[in-house]
């Protein structure tokens, strides 16, 4: 027995550095080999997670029209969320506010004040900020995707005001719209061209999104104006002067795919609804839907 283990450790004794340099390496081959294989399982998991988010923020802002008869302004994303208060309020382009909210207002005042553009100053007819979670009584976590920057959301200016409920269906059959405009990757499909709001997580490159701590990401990915993804860019004081994305009201939508002669790839995560949909999703006796 113990002449056994003395050979077998001879035999390991007399292993030169270079078998054994050569066993490293091939281990390391391989490991690098299973890793490249997860790679994919890992983003496609990814994207299973953010989806799953988008679809609870978007339960979140359903839930806010049955209880207030419009949608929020965006939240200002560039905030920081550990030092500004005022982070992940709706922001108007006179304050920021919400249920229990600093001003303690849901949606716009009646008859009052648009949404407001991300640190832009002013109203905007189709701002985009990121998800006001405060507003929505969610936390940040539930409006950060599986990359970790916060979820762009855009919304129809139109239907963020409480006056005359601007998520309500007038009998018969009258419902509002919006204006906000989905197509696919390379423009040459239309989504809808009366989305209520829009919902972007900017994907793996992170690129046009805005990060906890309030910056603007822009170094995940080559950006140029024949770059899609860019229509999804937040248009604000911040954003490259190189998004063509200055009038808030095209976004784009579609699978991951290489971007043409960009040596990148389309990742970014797009949802909307449009408002009748949504009024018609209040069920009975809210937003305006008769009762039984």
């Amino acid at each position: 027995m113990t002449g056994g283990i003395l050979k077998r450790w001879a035999r390991i004794a007399g292993f030169t550095l270079i078998e054994i340099a050569i066993v490293l390496v091939v281990i390391g081959v391989i490991m690098a080999g299973s890793l490249v294989g997860l790679k994919p399982v890992v983003e496609s998991s990814r994207t299973s997670t953010t989806t799953s988010k988008l679809k609870r923020v978007e339960l979140a802002l359903q839930a806010y029209v049955m209880q207030n008869g419009c949608l929020p302004c965006p939240a200002d994303g560039t905030l920081a969320s550990d030092t500004d208060l005022n982070a992940g309020w709706s922001h108007s382009d006179t304050d920021y506010y919400g249920p229990n909210g600093p001003s303690s207002r849901p949606c716009t005042a009646p008859g009052g004040s648009a949404c407001n553009q991300n640190g832009g100053g002013g109203a905007a007819a189709h701002p985009v900020g990121v998800v006001p979670w405060k507003t929505l009584g969610l936390r940040e976590s539930d409006i950060l995707d599986a990359w970790n920057s916060r979820i762009s959301y855009a919304v129809d200016s139109s239907l963020t005001v409480t006056a005359n409920g601007s998520m309500y269906r007038t009998t018969p059959t009258s419902y509002p719209a919006g204006t906000l405009s989905v197509t696919n990757y390379d423009a040459t499909q239309s989504q809808t061209t009366a989305a209520a709001y829009v919902l972007v997580s900017h994907g793996r490159d992170r690129a046009g999104a805005f990060a906890t701590n309030g910056s603007l990401q822009t170094t995940g990915t080559t950006y140029v104006v024949t770059n899609p993804q860019g229509a999804n860019m937040p248009a604000n004081n911040v954003a490259p002067a190189a998004s063509p994305n200055t009038s808030n009201t095209a976004f784009r939508q579609d699978t991951l795919r290489p971007i043409s002669g960009a040596g990148v790839y389309f990742d970014d995560i797009v949802v909307y609804r449009t408002a009748p949909n949504m009024i018609q999703d209040c069920g009975p006796n809210a937003c305006g839907n008769p009762s039984g």
